[in-house]
């Protein structure tokens, strides 16, 4: 058996089903394996860094491990811009990597990455856990393991191992394969500290902060069983948007980027705040805006020591599992009578938040959203009201155009059966809208909502918010994605109006063959909701 094969058995038997990715001279002996392993599915993306965006949303979106796989040289560069975004949003991929044969290293061979010395394992290491060199047949069964084990242990993240062909293709004979790695769980609170925190939330004036690490706990309908015992409001992060379903009565929307009204209100009325598996970060603070935790008790909850009282004072810090901790609160949380919080709509101002609400009207409550980067997403995460637990879904925090495609069509082959709309826009389109492609390559039915402005919104609306004018150079032609999508030979739809929406048969779509390019093309001249990014991006905080 070659080690390569060996590789791909120990990963079917550790439960993993797809290797995104896209084939190549230095890793053509992986892809010649999967065909001795009918377990693992390859999956062949159209360019290595929304394979590394699928693997991430798959790992996200299924709980388990994703793996991402690209050639040596421009493969391997192409991967570390979506393996850069799962290691902010820590989320757990294997990164396989192949390169030249070991003898020939740093002797300048094609597509290596120096003439003079081999330094891709330098390249991925500041963005992952974990990136090393396998040189010998014999290591690379317990570097696999060693590596899923890394990746899976909190706090979760990539790891990355390079391969020489010559490694990957050196015959291991018939080794036992290992059982899959035991996974260290994270503990929750000592009895004493579960018993103040019980405590602290026994009040009728308190908000709860909800962060990523939430949803990527699998902690999301916990959340929601603690709201409902105390009583309390629940704010999202961005990065959190469906974590909690925000037509619930509780449910407030944001807090930070493109936040809700109601958020605000909340925030300002609360003498006590839990935050629960969230840095505060720029995004998810209005860019540290003092109003979040002025004249609050506020107790974080992290993984991380390092995010306990990085940004704010905190009255009590608690390094644990946000999952494990709501399942301690789960019995030991006070129970309280509750009204229903007084919260009012954002109005709905200009055609683009209009033709979200229409959109919304027309899929089912179980429907998850896929925000891409840029203008769009300011609108969506202003406007969209989740009506699910993890019914939206976005890589914010690197903020990769491109990431909402490949996220999507990651997040489906996750979960077959759950509907789902990708939100993106004409510039994120232009960098990775050939993963349409792979939708249709795969069967997926996924509708996606090409919003088109001949621009760079974001970009337009934030220099021209900054500097009061904007270069004519962020905007362009306006593109035909309608007739790209038919030469494509993909269905497509241009929804010109938000009444428009309401003629389509949208649950049909989602429970397709394949996907649906619907586009929707705006020449609104509303300012998008990013004040608070403007301010951050325009000088020094004071």
């Amino acid at each position: 058996m070659r080690a390569a094969e060996h590789a791909l058995r120990i990963l079917d038997r550790c439960g993993v089903e797809y290797l995104f990715g896209i084939p190549g001279g230095t890793v053509n002996a992986f892809y010649d394996a999967l065909l001795d392993v009918p377990g693992l599915t390859p999956v062949v993306a159209r360019h290595e860094a929304t394979a590394a965006y699928m693997a991430a949303a798959y790992a996200k979106h299924g709980g388990g491990l994703g793996v991402a796989i690209a050639s040596s040289g421009p493969g391997s560069t192409n991967l570390i811009t979506g393996v850069a975004s799962a290691m902010r949003d820590g989320l757990p991929l294997l990164v396989l990597t192949g390169q030249i044969p070991a003898p020939r290293m740093g002797f300048g061979g094609a597509q290596e990455a120096s003439p003079w010395t081999m330094d891709m394992v330098d390249a991925f290491r500041p963005f992952t856990k974990r990136s090393v060199l396998v040189d010998r047949p014999e290591l690379v069964g317990p570097s696999v393991i060693q590596a899923i084990r890394l990746a899976l242990t909190a706090p979760r993240g990539p790891v990355h191992l390079s391969i020489p062909v010559d490694v990957q293709l050196a015959d291991v004979g018939e080794p036992p394969l290992p059982a899959p790695p035991q996974i260290w769980e994270s503990g929750g609170l000592e009895a004493a500290e579960l018993a103040w925190l019980a405590h602290f939330l026994d009040s009728s004036h308190g908000v709860i902060f909800c962060g990523a690490g939430v949803r990527r706990a699998g902690a999301a309908r916990k959340l929601l069983a603690l709201a409902e015992a105390i009583g309390w409001p629940v704010v999202t992060s961005p990065a959190a948007k469906g974590s909690f379903p925000e037509n619930h009565p509780l449910g407030m929307g944001i807090f930070g980027l493109a936040g809700n009204g109601a958020a605000r209100t909340a925030i300002a009325g609360a003498r006590r705040l839990l935050v629960l598996g969230s840095s505060l970060g720029e995004l998810a603070t209005a860019a540290w805006s003092d109003k979040l935790v002025a004249g609050k008790d506020v107790v974080q909850v992290d993984l991380d020591p390092a995010m306990i009282g990085r940004h704010y004072p905190v009255t009590r810090g608690y390094v644990a599992d946000v999952g494990a901790v709501l399942r301690q609160l789960a019995d030991a949380a006070p129970r309280r009578a509750w009204e229903p919080p007084p919260k009012a709509p954002d109005l709905a101002e200009g055609p683009l938040p209009q033709h979200l609400l229409a959109l919304a009207a027309c899929v089912p409550d179980e429907t998850c959203l896929v925000s891409d980067i840029g203008e769009h997403m300011t609108w969506a995460l202003k406007h969209w009201q989740t009506r699910a637990v993890d019914g939206f879904d976005i890589a914010i925090n690197f903020g990769g155009m491109g990431s909402g495609i490949a996220g999507a069509i990651g997040l489906k082959l996750a979960q077959p059966a759950r509907p789902v709309v990708c939100l993106t826009g004409d510039g994120c389109f232009a960098m990775h809208g050939s993963e349409i492609l792979t939708a249709q390559q795969y069967g997926l039915p996924i509708a996606f909502v090409v919003v088109n402005n001949a621009s760079h919104g974001m970009v337009h609306w934030g220099h021209q918010l900054q500097y009061g004018r904007a270069p004519s150079h962020f905007t362009y032609p306006r593109p035909d994605l309608e007739a790209v999508a038919r030469a494509y030979g993909l269905p497509a739809i241009r929804v010109e109006s938000p009444g428009a929406w309401a003629d389509l048969d949208l649950p049909a779509l989602l429970t397709g063959r394949g996907p649906v390019l619907i586009e929707v093309p705006d020449d609104s001249q509303a300012t998008p909701p990013m004040a608070d990014r403007v301010r951050f991006l325009t000088g020094p905080l004071k």
